[in-house]
């Protein structure tokens, strides 16, 4: 029974290891300017979705510009439905550590949250009025495709423990959202 737990420790780490270097080599040939190569304003439609069913449709836009100061940028989103007024989000970007890739939406409101470059996809998790959110952004040359998943924040049922297996925490997600942004 060791040996069989040995054996597994030993198959996850060497792919832990594989991981590790695949994301650090993408990371190196995939490295972006953000957010200076972004700068400009974005446009597209956003695509929501609970479970397999298409919910809503909004039109997105994204306005990132630069500021006085070279570590904060501005950063607008404005969503909006059909026959609904626009939903206007005036936010600052802060560079935390641009080496590490480490920036945060200021929503200047004394609301601050963190966001992780990881190669091309900026990364942003939070929770909510109860739902746990995901913000991923793609960054493409001409396009960024963005993706937002959420789902009720609440303890996780667990699965597994048994035969050397570990446990494993099960969250539901009940929304996605997915959209394409052009450059305009």
């Amino acid at each position: 029974m060791l040996d069989i737990y040995r054996n597994r420790v030993l198959r996850y780490s060497f792919y832990l290891i594989f991981c590790f270097i695949l994301v650090q080599t993408h990371n190196a040939i995939g490295q972006v300017n953000f957010p200076n190569d972004y700068m400009g304003q974005w446009k597209g439609n956003l695509d929501i979705y609970s479970g397999n069913r298409l919910i809503k449709k909004v039109n997105m836009s994204l306005f990132i510009d630069s500021t006085v100061t070279d570590h904060t940028y501005i950063y607008n989103m404005v969503y909006q439905g059909a026959g609904e007024e626009p939903d206007i989000r005036n936010y600052l970007l802060v560079v935390v550590d641009r080496e590490l890739g480490k920036f945060k939406i200021d929503e200047q409101n004394s609301v601050e949250l963190p966001m992780q470059l990881f190669g091309r996809k900026l990364v942003s998790s939070f929770v909510v009025e109860g739902s746990l959110v995901y913000f991923l952004y793609t960054l493409m040359e001409d396009k960024i495709m963005v993706e937002v998943i959420s789902g009720p924040y609440e303890q996780a049922t667990f699965t597994g423990e048994q035969m050397g297996i570990p446990q494993v925490g099960i969250i539901n997600n009940q929304i996605f959202q997915t959209g394409v942004l052009v450059r305009q």
